[in-house]
């Protein structure tokens, strides 16, 4: 499965502006949404 993370705004509601700017495959710095990928994880499993 393929998804995008978005910000959310002051108040809470989501926007069209990216968590991050990384590619397909970046590491952190970049790849702010590593931590939420691996909660999913582990959430799943």
């Amino acid at each position: 499965m393929e998804f995008y993370l978005f910000r959310r705004d002051e108040n809470g509601e989501p926007t069209k502006t990216p968590y991050d700017n990384a590619g397909y495959l970046d590491i952190a710095p970049e790849d702010r949404g590593e931590n939420v990928r691996r909660e999913i994880c582990l959430t799943l499993e």
